[in-house]
């Protein structure tokens, strides 16, 4: 937040001669009309304009005021803290300069990333391409998904018990409710709902391949959680979604592993040597004894 709030502050700074050269140059209409003065400095209804897409674009629209007339009140603020900032020479402290070149690398790298994505762009054949493969990964590795229940207990003798409870013709949820330390599912009679098996441990996981529709485990399974009874109300393929409702998501994923190796290329280029040794910032000297004392 505080890179937005510089950013917005070298934003407003320049706005101060654009606006004297606009004073004598232009008439006070349309995008120049005068929406507040300071000190005789007016704040016209194009920097307002600016502004609102500036902080929607760095501060996003969740964090911007709704109004223009928030908006107007907080760019009169930022102005007034700009001016003063300017007259006690902030802009040249050492604490400014150290953020203004950060902020100028950080914009850079943005920059440099969109114009390569911009200029190796990706073809919704490309998309299709890599959607279909990572669905026939998951329909090999995960090809059911299952709505369980399951009862969850500290020991396995514990299990065993509600296990021959079961056999004996007592209701699975009453079970649930009454035992399971999973409260959450266990009020709802030990239900999880529909699950894929990535979704759990591989204990879990390997015991829900094995138990059929509508029955439940002989054997307790234990997991890093405890000893669980469980339960399969119903399986179901994966449930694959379209392409379509899925593009962008697959997009930003292949951009991510285009930037990724953009980088991977720019330091078969420029050959890296890290010179750090591993934890050599965690290390601590240990202090030396007087050998004469």
């Amino acid at each position: 937040m505080k890179a937005v709030v510089l950013a917005g502050c070298l934003f407003s700074l320049g706005y101060w001669n654009v606006v004297q050269a606009a004073e004598t140059s232009a008439p006070a209409t349309g995008t120049n009309k005068p929406l507040a003065t300071i000190n005789g400095q007016a704040i016209t209804q194009q920097m307002l304009a600016d502004y609102k897409a500036f902080r929607q674009k760095y501060a996003g629209e969740e964090e911007s005021p709704t109004s223009d007339e928030a908006l107007l009140e907080e760019l009169v603020s930022r102005e007034l803290l700009v001016a003063d900032a300017l007259k006690n020479g902030v802009d040249k402290s050492p604490e400014f300069l150290n953020q203004l070149e950060a902020m100028r690398k950080n914009l850079l790298v943005g920059l440099t990333l969109e114009r390569y994505l911009a200029t190796h762009p990706l073809e919704d054949a490309t998309l299709k391409a890599d959607y279909e493969e990572k669905i026939k990964l998951a329909q090999g590795n995960f090809p059911q998904e299952f709505n369980v229940s399951h009862i969850l207990v500290d020991s396995q003798e514990v299990a065993k018990a509600l296990i021959n409870e079961l056999n004996a013709g007592k209701p699975f949820d009453e079970l649930a409710k009454a035992n399971s330390k999973d409260t959450i599912t266990g009020e709802k009679g030990g239900e999880l709902g529909w699950i894929t098996p990535q979704q759990v441990t591989a204990s879990f996981a390997e015991a829900m391949g094995k138990i059929e529709k509508g029955f439940f485990s002989q054997q307790a399974v234990q997991s890093e959680f405890g000893w669980h009874i469980i339960k399969i109300n119903d399986k179901r393929p994966i449930s694959i979604p379209p392409f379509d409702s899925v593009k962008e998501k697959v997009r930003k994923a292949m951009q991510a592993e285009q930037k990724q190796a953009y980088i991977e290329e720019l330091r078969i280029k420029n050959p890296v040597e890290i010179l750090l040794a591993p934890n050599a910032g965690t290390e601590q000297t240990a202090p030396t004894q007087d050998a004469t004392k």
